[in-house]
């Protein structure tokens, strides 16, 4: 069963209610990007409440992370708490040759879908995918 809205879910206030804290980078039908609140970097969070992507969303997803990366449009170099997590050398050099990963695993909100662009699979993590194939 699909819940449209929960008054408490952080992810229902800032898809349905705008309650957008940090950055909004992109907005359409389907999904809202921002930077993520406590990792900062871009999150897509689907606008139904439901805790998996379709197959399609995901697609959906993975086209505007692409888009965002190729356009050099996520400025990851600027955050010094994400140049500790990954390393300055990959963050500082060309974004287009990071190993770029959305990872799909939902940890502190895992009924509302949502996923994050990381520049390389974080630590424990085992629900993530390259963006790019090499």
């Amino acid at each position: 069963m699909i819940k449209k809205y929960d008054p408490d879910c952080p992810l229902c206030r800032l898809v349905f209610d705008s309650e957008i804290l940090t950055r909004l980078v992109y907005e359409d039908e389907k999904i809202i990007v921002t930077d993520c609140i406590v990792c900062h970097i871009p999150m897509a969070v689907l606008k139904l409440h439901r805790s998996r992507f379709l197959d399609n969303e995901k697609d959906h997803v993975r086209k505007y992370f692409r888009k965002l990366i190729m356009e050099n449009q996520v400025p990851l170099a600027e955050n010094t708490d994400l140049l500790s997590i990954y390393g300055g050398d990959v963050l500082i050099a060309n974004p287009k040759k990071t190993p770029w990963v959305i990872d799909w695993e939902q940890r502190q909100i895992p009924d509302h879908a949502h996923c994050h662009l990381r520049p390389r699979s974080f630590p424990k993590t085992e629900y993530w995918e390259s963006l790019f194939r090499r």
